[in-house]
């Protein structure tokens, strides 16, 4: 996302600096680039302690790119974030319900045939 590589599936930090990181990248091809710079979202940093929030930052936007599909197949998605989700979601609880209702009457009408 950052680096401009469409392509990318994967990557190992190679060097980090305070104007950014430094990645071998593997694209979707299985071949890999070296010396892939990257820089931080929001400019230099000022202190070590400011990269925790920025590479978060970045991190989390970047998987946002790359879409829900990539994700759930990745394992960025835990049990615990879905469960986390449906609890906060009202719209997701109504829509789980529907689907269980109606596949419970599609069931039910099968199983009498």
């Amino acid at each position: 996302h950052y680096a401009g590589l469409d392509t990318a599936a994967g990557g190992e930090l190679t060097a980090i600096s305070v104007e950014g990181m430094t990645i071998k990248a593997t694209l979707q091809c299985g071949r890999t680039v070296a010396g892939v710079f990257v820089p931080y979202a929001s400019g230099t940093l000022k202190s070590a302690g400011a990269i925790r929030p920025v590479v978060m930052a970045m991190h989390k936007e970047a998987y946002g790119k790359l879409g829900v599909a990539y994700r759930l197949q990745n394992g960025y998605y835990t049990a615990g974030h879905v469960f986390g989700a449906l609890k906060k979601s009202r719209t997701a609880q109504v829509g789980i319900t529907a689907t269980v209702v109606v596949a419970a009457y599609g069931v039910n009408r099968y199983l009498r045939k």
